[in-house]
């Protein structure tokens, strides 16, 4: 993962193709996306005591370097429910995790877009990514919802009742509404 110097965004490394995968000791500990998580969230650093810091940080280098959770845990030589219960476990490791899967969404989205725009027909796998990571674009995604405002006003020591229906009646008298 690179960091932009200029906007202090990051963005997931586009010189690794998908298809090479290096050792995980040839990707390095990058300590800034972490740095910057930890800063931004106010969250305190890793335990340096604790003997999986090191295997987080790695975890969350070669995360941000397009490698999955399966690939990690194999290379570093654990099992990749470690890694769940880390996120669970773990404010600063959930948050840069989190970071990253956003990140992933948002270039999902623009490759997308890109197709898109020229007309292109987009990689299916594309797409399903983006549902997998954007709750907007799956098909189960909840509608939004307008909230319902009721308002209850005195007018010279009249109460009145104003609801998002436009209606207005007096409190306590026998008049139906039809809702």
């Amino acid at each position: 993962m690179k960091k932009d110097k200029c906007s202090g965004s990051f963005e997931v490394n586009p010189e690794t193709p998908d298809t090479v995968k290096k050792s995980p000791n040839d990707v390095p500990i990058d300590r800034s996306l972490i740095d910057y998580i930890q800063n931004d969230k106010l969250l305190p650093p890793f335990d340096q005591a604790d003997p999986d810091c090191r295997n987080m940080e790695h975890s969350i280098s070669l995360r941000a370097d397009g490698w999955t959770n399966s690939e990690i845990a194999s290379g570093l030589g654990f099992s990749k429910s470690k890694l769940l219960i880390w996120e669970k476990q773990n404010k600063l490791f959930a948050a840069c995790i989190e970071f990253i899967k956003s990140m992933e969404a948002d270039e999902s989205e623009q490759k997308l877009w890109k197709h898109l725009t020229k007309q292109n027909s987009p990689d299916i796998s594309t797409y399903f990514a983006l549902k997998g990571r954007k709750p907007e674009y799956r098909d189960n995604a909840p509608m939004p919802t307008t909230n319902a405002v009721n308002l209850r006003i005195a007018f010279n020591g009249v109460q009145l009742q104003i609801d998002s229906g436009n209606q207005m009646i007096e409190a306590g008298s026998d008049e139906d509404l039809d809702v």
